[in-house]
């Protein structure tokens, strides 16, 4: 992968806020989101099977068996899990380790799929990339993702500089949610190696 230490702790600094900020327990995120453990892990979007070899090492038998139970809930069902979990708590060390053995591999095959240049840009840019992928998915459908999609041609085209300005406008999806616009800001100013 063409990742450095430093891009992925800038995305679980993006998904956390670092160790100090790290919350311990399932929460849900808001939105279509489901429940959401560790780094940015979200129930959800998993099967059972997948949350249960994830974990299995991570948490008891019986926290493995009501986090599995919220597997491809989103929305507000989720919201209600989340509350019922709040006593489940994944350590620090398992959250990391899960992300960076099982999280990160699979979102970096997703953003391939949709940029393949990303192996051969700077891994300060990857990173960016990657944060946004694991942040939105990889769909290119719709008028929500047409920064995405235009993000994709500028890489075909080799045209870098425009990767940074896209990322920033995407700040129109999100009026009323400021961590999502900085988070983007965050990843533009990574992709042009200014943060």
């Amino acid at each position: 992968m063409n990742l450095n230490k430093a891009g992925i702790t800038f995305i679980i600094e993006q998904e956390t806020g670092g160790q100090d900020e790290y919350n311990r327990h399932p929460e849900w995120p808001g939105e279509q989101s489901g429940v959401t453990i560790g780094i940015g892990y979200d129930l959800g979007y998993n099967g059972a099977g997948v949350i249960s070899q994830d974990w299995e090492e991570h948490v008891s038998r019986a926290d493995l068996s009501r986090l599995t139970a919220c597997a491809g809930i989103k929305g507000a069902f989720a919201k209600e899990l989340a509350h019922q979990l709040r006593d489940i708590s994944i350590s620090w060390d398992s959250a990391v380790e899960v992300f960076e053995q099982v999280t990160v591999p699979k979102f970096y095959l997703q953003m391939l799929r949709i940029y393949p240049q990303a192996d051969e840009l700077e891994p300060h840019q990857t990173a960016a990339l990657l944060s946004l992928v694991f942040n939105r998915g990889n769909s290119l459908s719709g008028d929500r993702r047409r920064e995405m999609l235009e993000i994709q041609t500028a890489l075909k085209n080799g045209d870098l500089a425009q990767v940074p300005d896209l990322l920033r406008s995407m700040d129109r999806l999100w009026p009323e949610t400021k961590g999502l616009r900085l988070r983007r800001h965050r990843e533009a100013d990574l992709f042009a190696n200014i943060a």
